[in-house]
């Protein structure tokens, strides 16, 4: 669970988004992210700085995760990866838990990658469409074929090693229209962790995908069937925008705290050393008047630094106004904690902002859906 705290003051880094590549073998047809041609990789003398970097500073958490992600990690060669995790243990003197994530496409796992994995206790998340007709009609190779069998021999092979993945599912109009046989789909193939991630407007993607006046409607329909079906199961996976909430209503005394707006709750790094924080989207965008989200370079800067760059102060002063807004008038942000600043800036060109048409769907719709499902078991239950 995310911790809930009303401000970002004295918060420790606790994920570091490290792109080894930009290069993606797939061209979907909704990515974000500029570059995911270029071939250039990350060396292993910019892996040592950046773990001398993370290790050596004061802000870093008692826990953090290293998440391999930002292009298509595993077009890279396994034996990076080892050498990565050498380098890690060789600078982590003071021995703070740290945990490799892959965040995958998942068309090129191997048996090489489950024994690593085994072996460092690494986790992994699979980008998935659930139905085969839904995957394909967007997730595609650079020749326009699907990868949906791709993925699912991956998904098949970690499995045989005893390995879970979590299943990131990005939700278009097409996937509204079939919610009991996606959930069907994931019981039937042992999935455990799922998010269902609603298409947005971010990065090269500018335009609002799912901003018609229907889109919040169907989107609840969706939810709504989700909770009847997920109420029905013995053991029913984990559910990223269903499971969390449900804690929150129930349990929550404080805000939400969100680490995208929260400077150094995560750490972005790409494959040249250049450091940025707040959003991980933000590594690889311009804003709308060319200025940059960089906020430093491990070669030359520690995390430290990063606080008094003049374009994160100038940055974060916009973010954290915008976040002041929500604070004052939206009902949501007890839930929030004031949205995510990439969503904001891919939308208005700003981040001094409230509402989106992101956050409408991922808290505002979702929330109401969960709250109305909880109020009618109550009352079923006589509470």
């Amino acid at each position: 669970m995310p911790m809930s705290q009303p401000d970002f003051v004295g918060v420790k880094t606790q994920e570091f988004v490290i792109q080894p590549t930009a290069f993606c073998n797939l061209n979907c047809a909704y990515c974000n992210l500029p570059y995911r041609s270029s071939q250039e990789r990350m060396d292993m003398q910019t892996v040592s700085r950046i773990f001398e970097r993370i290790f050596s500073s004061s802000l870093v958490a008692d826990r953090v995760h290293i998440v391999w992600h930002s292009g298509e990690p595993m077009t890279i060669p396994i034996r990076f990866y080892e050498e990565a995790y050498q380098l890690m243990e060789q600078w982590n003197t003071h021995h703070i838990s740290a945990t490799f994530i892959f965040q995958t496409n998942g068309t090129c796992i191997t048996q090489e990658h489950c024994d690593f994995m085994k072996a460092h206790q690494a986790r992994i998340r699979i980008s998935l469409d659930g139905l085969q007709s839904i995957h394909d009609a967007n997730r595609m190779d650079r020749a326009g074929k699907g990868t949906f069998e791709r993925v699912m021999r991956g998904i098949d092979l970690l499995q045989k090693n005893g390995i879970d993945p979590t299943i990131l599912m990005v939700l278009t109009r097409q996937a509204f229209d079939y919610p009991d046989a996606i959930w069907q789909f994931f019981i039937d193939h042992r999935i455990k962790n799922i998010a269902f991630l609603v298409e947005q407007a971010l990065g090269t993607c500018n335009v609002i995908p799912l901003n018609a006046p229907e889109d919040g409607e169907r989107y609840k329909e969706f939810l709504q069937r989700i909770l009847v079906l997920r109420d029905a199961c013995l053991n029913p996976p984990f559910v990223r925008e269903i499971d969390p909430l449900i804690y929150y209503i129930k349990h929550l005394t404080q805000p939400v705290w969100a680490r995208a707006n929260t400077p150094l709750a995560v750490v972005s790094i790409d494959r040249n050393g250049y450091v940025s924080t707040l959003s991980p989207e933000l590594l690889t965008y311009r804003y709308p008047h060319g200025k940059t989200f960089i906020f430093g370079n491990v070669f030359e800067n520690s995390l430290e630094d990063i606080l008094s760059h003049p374009q994160f102060i100038t940055i974060n002063r916009e973010v954290q106004e915008g976040v002041a807004s929500c604070k004052r008038t939206c009902e949501y942000f007890v839930f929030c904690g004031g949205g995510s600043p990439a969503n904001k800036c891919s939308e208005s060109g700003t981040f001094d902002t409230t509402e989106t048409a992101h956050c409408k769907l991922k808290i505002k719709a979702a929330t109401d859906v969960i709250l109305a499902h909880l109020e009618k078991q109550y009352q079923e239950k006589g509470v």
